[in-house]
């Protein structure tokens, strides 16, 4: 599955301040409050800097889109001007200022036309403390975050998911302070074998799983967490991982997922292979010849069928225009080891075996999960194993990361947020 967390190319280039002149380190420390002018809308957002060892660093948060903690870059400070460059993939693009008391303002330039931008100082209130943590799973030592908001009492907690991708923990982060905020504790872990924890994230879902119910038991252990009200939350891959998780623990007493899927993962990318091939602008009878060819040489994968039959069927079509887009990994690829793990699994028997209350959001536009087969499928699996209590939840002209495109830029759908933290406040128990 692609990164599930998507953010606007005005928004993804802000990265790490280093900066020369004294007068800017004690000018610019502490907290500021922005709002970037666009024709007929405007984006919030909100900058920490701090005077380090080495300079000074700074981070921003821009909560329509995902975005939190995310580290700034390049600043150079003359007298009152302010001159930093937003790198990325929209390219490089230039923010002048000027400080006046505790205010900085100036604009941004994207190509020929420039964006009023303004920074206000206020004062960052943290209605949560942070603990950094570890536990093992076996010989796997996880490391991870615990966030517990500020008052005294056993907290209901979510453990965010990881699938086979080596992510660290600040993944989650956004969705973790968002729920922190509200009175949800959530630990938020690195993968195996990226930041602090050991092994390999590349194995199967059985294996991710037992991260999770490892996660469970130790939250377990602390007088801190309403050990009756620990829940889960997985996204897109993840979503395959979170049953097999719920299954295998009594103690998951909720799960929230975006963009789940309910077919096999061979049957999934099909489909994200189809959307990618129209993108692309192939024609059907091109795509129609490019997913009968992929079908039978993707389940010689999974079947762990001897590599030089695979090899065969990879030069029968390396030629063809449509080749790069049909995904089939080359011999020395990790996925060749991995599909065979994976590409099987069949979420829809495990979901009837789920009994705690699930809430799984999804976007109409989604080109990676097919909203219209999986919902079903899935609502399907709930009402055959008599789960009364789940939600599955569609915004309309939502992609799969429930972004809505306004303005030219993507932003989350309207009451995204405050859907999904409603839906848990009414299942947990939260003391102010």
């Amino acid at each position: 599955m692609k990164n599930l967390i998507v953010i606007s190319a005005f928004l993804l280039t802000f990265y790490s301040f280093g900066i020369t002149p004294s007068f800017a380190q004690t000018s610019l420390d502490g907290y500021w409050e922005g709002v970037g002018k666009l024709p007929n809308d405007e984006v919030k957002f909100m900058v920490t800097f701090k005077t380090e060892a080495d300079g000074l660093k700074g981070t921003i948060d821009i909560p329509e889109s995902a975005t939190s903690a995310l580290p700034l870059a390049d600043v150079s400070i003359n007298g009152s001007k302010v001159n930093f460059v937003m790198p990325g993939g929209a390219g490089r693009v230039p923010f002048e200022g000027e400080i006046s008391g505790d205010t900085i303002s100036g604009t941004i330039k994207f190509g020929k036309q420039s964006v009023p931008f303004v920074l206000k100082r206020g004062v960052k209130t943290q209605s949560f403390k942070e603990e950094e943590v570890s536990y093992q799973n076996g010989n796997i030592k996880l490391a991870a975050t615990l966030l517990l908001p500020n008052t005294k009492s056993s907290h209901p907690v979510i453990v965010f998911q990881h699938a086979a991708r080596p992510d660290k923990r600040d993944v989650w982060r956004f969705y973790a302070d968002q729920f922190a905020r509200r009175g949800i504790a959530c630990l938020i872990y690195d993968n195996r074998g990226v930041g602090g924890s050991t092994g390999n994230s590349r194995v199967g879902f059985e294996d991710l799983a037992s991260d999770g119910i490892a996660a469970i038991n130790y939250l377990k252990t602390r007088k801190d967490i309403n050990r009756k009200q620990i829940g889960l939350f997985a996204a897109s891959q993840g979503a395959w991982v979170a049953p097999i998780v719920a299954t295998r623990s009594r103690d998951v007493a909720f799960i929230l997922l975006v963009s789940a899927p309910s077919v096999t993962m061979a049957e999934n990318h099909l489909y994200e292979m189809e959307s990618d091939l129209r993108t692309a602008g192939f024609s059907k009878e091109e795509i129609k010849t490019a997913v009968a060819y992929r079908k039978p040489t993707m389940e010689l994968i999974r079947v762990g069928a001897p590599e030089e039959q695979i090899e065969a069927a990879i030069q029968k079509a390396k030629n063809e225009r449509w080749f790069p887009f049909v995904g089939i990994p080359a011999k020395d690829n990790w996925q060749r080891r991995w599909f065979p793990l994976v590409l099987g699994f069949d979420p829809a028997p495990v979901w009837e075996k789920v009994k705690s209350p699930v809430l799984n959001v999804m976007g109409e536009l989604d080109r990676e999960v097919k909203v219209s087969q999986n919902a079903p499928i899935m609502e399907r699996a709930f009402k055959k194993g008599g789960n009364k209590d789940f939600t599955i939840k569609i915004f309309p002209k939502a992609s799969h990361s429930i972004m809505v495109s306004e303005q030219g830029r993507p932003r989350f759908a309207p009451g995204y947020l405050d859907f999904m933290t409603d839906w848990i406040l009414k299942r947990v128990t939260v003391k102010n």
